[in-house]
């Protein structure tokens, strides 16, 4: 099940989007979750557990372009775009 299938808007705010050096998300209910970021090649950029709802990123050394944020938390998945520029 992905997260705001329910109707509801989705639980993962990412911001900025497009996105410079730092890449801020979070999540609600502060619960823990585990957070990937995936280029459009297949090539793991990022990984980390968080408890706290919330992450930030430093992007400066990604190379510009379009990658893929996912987080699980209880089952739940959602993934998002995230652009890099």
């Amino acid at each position: 099940m992905l997260w705001g299938d329910d109707g509801l808007s989705p639980t993962l705010n990412i911001f900025p989007n497009p996105a410079d050096e730092v890449i801020h998300l979070e999540w609600a209910g502060n619960r823990e979750a585990e957070v990937k970021v995936w280029s459009v090649t297949g090539q793991l950029i990022h990984s980390a557990t968080e408890a706290t709802g919330k992450l930030r990123l430093s992007a400066g050394n990604w190379s510009n372009g379009v990658y893929v944020v996912e987080i699980k938390s209880g089952g739940s998945v959602e993934r998002t775009r995230l652009v890099k520029h």
